[in-house]
């Protein structure tokens, strides 16, 4: 082997060995903050693609919520058409006073006379509007209302309006009391 011989004064070689020792810490702190800067990076990467997932979830569900609001005005509209279809069958099934004024009265209207309104109170009294196109119709529908078959379920008749518009239609109301007795 041989010799070695270091001419250096010995508080260079102190210098020295401090500035490696300096070089080592310096080279593990730069290997430390890129593994932190690479940390950092991948949690901010999947915290961007974690918010994605979310902002998809989140615009699902809203979609979702949607549709069942949807859904519920739905549901609420059949439920009150299916109320309104119980009463018609129950009140179609009865065979009250007012179903049978109705049906007797309305079977008097001839085909060219329009109703316009059309009321039965619970006591069996009907207010009729009418729209007649010439003094015909208008009085064949008053003859059909005061003929023999008619006052069986019609005790009065009483003329409540008559006019005539610009347009020669014959506009009527009718307040028509039906007979307590049949």
């Amino acid at each position: 082997m041989g010799l070695n011989i270091n001419l250096l004064p010995a508080e260079f070689r102190v210098d020295q060995k401090s500035q490696k020792k300096f070089q080592i810490v310096q080279k593990i702190s730069i290997a430390i903050l890129l593994v932190l800067v690479f940390l950092a990076s991948g949690a901010t990467a999947f915290r961007i693609f974690q918010s994605q997932d979310i902002t998809k979830i989140e615009d699902q569900a809203k979609q979702g919520e949607q549709r069942v609001v949807a859904k519920k005005t739905s549901e609420a509209t059949l439920v009150v058409l299916k109320n309104r279809l119980t009463l018609i069958n129950q009140i179609q099934k009865s065979s009250s006073n007012n179903t049978l004024v109705y049906q007797r009265i309305s079977g008097l209207i001839p085909p060219d006379v329009t109703t316009s309104s059309l009321s039965v109170d619970r006591s069996g009294n009907m207010l009729l509007s009418i729209i007649a196109p010439n003094t015909q119709s208008l009085e064949g529908m008053l003859n059909n209302l005061t003929s023999k078959e008619a006052f069986d379920a019609i005790s009065s008749i009483e003329l409540q309006s008559l006019s005539r518009g610009r347009d020669g239609v014959f506009r009527s109301s009718l307040k028509i009391t039906a007979n307590k007795s049949k």
